[in-house]
């Protein structure tokens, strides 16, 4: 019987130790998510599940990059043909098209769904982008401005800052409208 009451302590101890522990409790570490779940006896046990916030974000990054990499191709198609030419018709005209380009691609980008966090800074992406779609419509129309424009300002400085700090590697890359042929 002196044998058993070590026994008994110890498990009063244990089970004194795993009642203290509280409800369930979760810790988020990156994109998996360990979940400590209370179980009838005295172990607990550690399952690991996706953290489904984390794999919106990856998905939208994922596909928001997609489109920006197909936006880069088109851009350089249109810059190549358009925009260095000695014709200010046919840069004008290039920036037009360049400007529908960008706007169809950011429309596609806003029917993603986007994950609750970061949205202030996706917003500040739509507004800065959306500003540079008028400077480079404003560009068709205006001569100046799309010397302006191809001496070197990118219309889309802002909204590559934007993208580079919620991980739109693709999206980060400007319009491509500047500088030399």
């Amino acid at each position: 019987m002196s044998s058993a009451r070590p026994l008994i302590a110890v498990t009063a101890l244990l089970l004194a130790g795993s009642t203290s522990c509280g409800s369930d409790a979760s810790h988020e570490s990156g994109s998996r998510r360990a979940t400590i779940e209370r179980s009838p006896t005295i172990t607990h046990a550690i399952r690991l599940q996706p953290n489904p916030r984390r794999q919106s974000r990856d998905l939208f990054v994922r596909r928001a990059n997609e489109i920006c990499g197909g936006l880069i191709a088109r851009t350089e198609q249109l810059r190549r043909r358009y925009l260095f030419q000695s014709e200010a018709s046919l840069r004008q005209r290039g920036f037009g098209l360049l400007a529908g380009a960008v706007s169809a691609a950011l429309n596609e980008i806003k029917a993603l769904r986007q994950p609750a966090r970061g949205r202030r800074l996706i917003g500040h992406f739509y507004r800065a982008a959306e500003a540079g779609v008028r400077e480079l419509e404003q560009a068709a129309r205006d001569p100046t401005a799309a010397q302006r424009i191809l001496s070197g300002v990118d219309p889309f400085g802002k909204a590559a800052v934007f993208a580079r700090d919620y991980g739109l590697s693709a999206c980060q890359a400007s319009a491509g409208v500047s500088g030399s042929p």
